[in-house]
């Protein structure tokens, strides 16, 4: 299964180790689901990481981008023309 992951999902997920968030990582890990990334989403991923209010130090932000490059897939969204 293909999916995007809310940088909610990112930020619960790298202060509580073993809280629900976790899971999804988890599922990466077994290869049972498969993270789909694009630059822009990548960016969002680095800024909202960055935010002082959640405290994450930069090696651990770090980690998760790299994480998130590795294990993901890397598309290019298509543009869409509106009528």
């Amino acid at each position: 299964m293909k999916v995007v992951i809310d940088t909610n999902i990112i930020i619960s997920a790298s202060k509580s180790p073993k809280g629900a968030a976790n899971k999804i990582i988890e599922l990466i890990d077994e290869e049972k689901i498969q993270v789909c990334i694009c630059t822009e989403i990548l960016n969002e991923y680095k800024s909202v990481l960055s935010y002082e209010k959640f405290k994450i130090n930069p090696e651990r932000q770090k980690e998760i981008l790299v994480y998130l490059e590795k294990n993901g897939i890397l598309l290019k969204p298509k543009k869409v023309k509106m009528k």
